[in-house]
Formats: C-alpha cells, sequence, structure tokens
C-alpha cells in the first residue's frame, strides 16, 4: 500500500463536538472513524477540537496499521498549521497536539480543501463529524 489519502472533519451541533474521518487507498475507502470529543473541557474550543481529533485517530489508525505515508485533507487551517509549527500553540489542546508530530514517524502530505464546496470526500468526512457530535 502506497501513500494513502485521509480526509478529516470536526463538527460542533447542539452543544456536542464531534470527529469524522474516511481513509482511502486509490479511492476505496478503507477504514472510516467518527465519535465524539470526550473532554467536556475541549467544547469551548467548539468544532475545532473535532477536527484535531479526526487527525489524531485516523493517524494512530496509520501506525496500528502499518501505513507510513499520508496525505490529509483538511477543511480548517489549523491542523496543518499547529502540527507544522507555522502557528503559535496558545492553549493546551493546540499545545499537545503540535506535541504529537514531534514523535510522530509518519510521512505526511498537508492539502487544504474548501469547506462545504462539494468535495467528495470532504463532505463525507463532515456527515461522520456529524454522526460524532449526535453520538455524544
Amino acid at each position: 500500500m502506497g501513500k494513502i489519502d485521509i480526509y478529516t472533519d470536526g463538527s460542533f451541533v447542539k452543544g456536542n463536538c464531534g470527529f469524522g474521518a474516511v481513509l482511502l487507498d486509490n479511492g476505496t475507502i478503507i477504514h472510516e472513524i467518527y465519535g465524539s470529543v470526550a473532554d467536556r473541557s475541549l467544547l469551548a474550543h467548539r468544532q475545532v477540537a473535532g477536527e484535531i481529533a479526526a487527525v489524531v485517530e485516523s493517524l494512530n489508525w496509520c501506525i496500528k496499521n502499518g501505513i507510513i505515508a499520508v496525505k490529509i485533507h483538511f477543511d480548517y487551517q489549523g491542523v496543518e498549521s499547529w502540527a507544522t509549527g507555522k502557528w503559535k500553540t496558545n492553549t493546551e489542546m493546540t499545545a499537545r497536539y503540535a506535541e504529537y508530530f514531534k514523535s510522530c514517524r509518519i510521512d505526511i502530505t498537508w492539502n487544504k480543501v474548501k469547506a462545504h464546496s462539494g468535495d467528495k470526500w470532504n463532505e463525507y468526512a463532515d456527515k461522520l463529524a456529524k454522526k460524532g457530535a449526535a453520538a455524544a
């Protein structure tokens, strides 16, 4: 398996935060991830907590499954900018997120997509994130 594509998203619905991700190998779904952000203290960050959770949960799955190269497609700039050090980490949540990447050995390519623009897999990740928020 070569580099896989991961589309991630976060959602904040009715006071709950969810995350979602779809992982693809050559356009075929190999795994889906969704859930709610359990740490209620992160709800002040609204959907951003879900955006971050989607990336971390996806990468953790990749590590467990021996995947070493990914292309992450995202619609919230912070997920790349905090991970790569382009943005300062001004909260405990973003600092922990940035710290995660110091030991992450996966080769990551980042790709920003426009939210709610009809991108099939971004819309799919958004639906998963909403499903995760509803499950809280």
